[in-house]
């Protein structure tokens, strides 16, 4: 490790959790979002093994330590495909270091995933449900949550109307099929669905791929309680922005077998399964609004309107019940 003063800042860092870090890996890429911190990066230990350091916005700590300890509980009930946070000596998981707020993961390195390619590749879709079911039976004992208030999606989607309304109609405009589609089929039952706690961002850019399992699940930002199909239909609106074939792949197919022989949702929630994708999707729109990427917009938008207008092939091509 060269002796600058970041050099010698993330040693420092390294100290606090008990590691003797030698060197930047700046050769190692990071998977995940590069958006849930101010800065990462890869150390190496004197043992060679592989850490994460990330700087964290101030204001998100009180989150990111309920995530950490989510994280945490998780782990002890036996979902494997987390990695913990590294805790200190005294000051915990998060640590105030050289000005600002510091966190420490191991680095789990993977297999780079076969893009679009990994559409078509059916064992995907069984180790993806095998880790939805875990952690839908796993989940059942967490405690950290139970009293926080459950995550609307409708609400979430008016509030989005509300500040676009003014700030620019157009999307709106855009939008407008979905819109109307979301608040006839899904508004009115969005209150009967099932709830349960989600990880709230599966897809597989957010999993860390082994030759032929998953070695870890990542970005858990937006966990908590949700309608208990959330994580699948955010997945499956994944799949399909990857490429329109992804809908009807062969990860998808097996998926979907597995979690209904699995047993994981109500009936109610396999009935309105298309209606919640169209739903996330939104979630989706207000990210490439909030980051102004205009091509990102423009995709998702004409995404929707494709959605909404293979409504009955998808539901056909997605019916695992009979």
């Amino acid at each position: 490790m060269t002796q600058t003063a970041a050099g010698l800042s993330l040693m420092g860092v390294a100290a606090q959790y008990g590691l003797n870090a030698k060197e930047i890996r700046e050769d190692l890429l990071l998977a995940g979002s590069p958006d849930r911190a101010e800065s990462r990066y890869v150390v190496e230990d004197d043992r060679r093994d592989l850490f994460v350091l990330e700087t964290i916005h101030r204001h998100t700590r009180p989150h990111k330590q309920r995530i950490i300890d989510a994280l945490d509980e998780l782990f002890s009930l036996g979902i494997p495909e987390i990695h913990p946070y590294l805790r200190t000596a005294h000051q915990g998981s998060i640590i105030d270091f050289d000005g600002k707020n510091w966190q420490c993961s191991p680095y789990i390195p993977g297999c780079e995933l076969n893009r679009p390619g990994y559409l078509h590749e059916a064992w995907r879709g069984e180790v993806i449900a095998d880790f939805l079911l875990n952690l839908h039976q796993k989940a059942s004992c967490l405690t950290l949550f139970e009293n926080e208030p459950v995550f609307s999606l409708v609400k979430f989607i008016e509030d989005f109307i509300r500040r676009f309304e003014q700030y620019d109609p157009k999307i709106l405009d855009s939008a407008q099929n979905a819109l109307v589609y979301v608040r006839r089929t899904f508004f009115p039952v969005h209150d009967d669905l099932p709830v349960f706690f989600c990880h709230g961002d599966v897809h597989p850019l957010n999993i860390i791929w082994g030759e032929r399992d998953i070695l870890a699940v990542i970005d858990w930002e937006f966990l908590g309680f949700k309608p208990e199909g959330y994580d699948l239909a955010n997945l499956i609106g994944c799949l399909g922005m990857e490429h329109p074939k992804g809908l009807q792949g062969e990860l998808l197919e097996r998926l979907l077998q597995r979690l209904f022989g699995g047993g994981i949702y109500a009936p109610i929630t396999w009935r309105y399964l298309f209606e919640l994708v169209i739903a996330t999707r939104f979630a989706w729109l207000s990210v490439w609004l909030h980051k102004k990427d205009s091509q990102m917009v423009e995709l998702e938008l004409d995404y929707l309107n494709l959605l909404v207008e293979h409504e009955d092939l998808l539901k056909n091509t997605w019916q695992v019940t009979t």
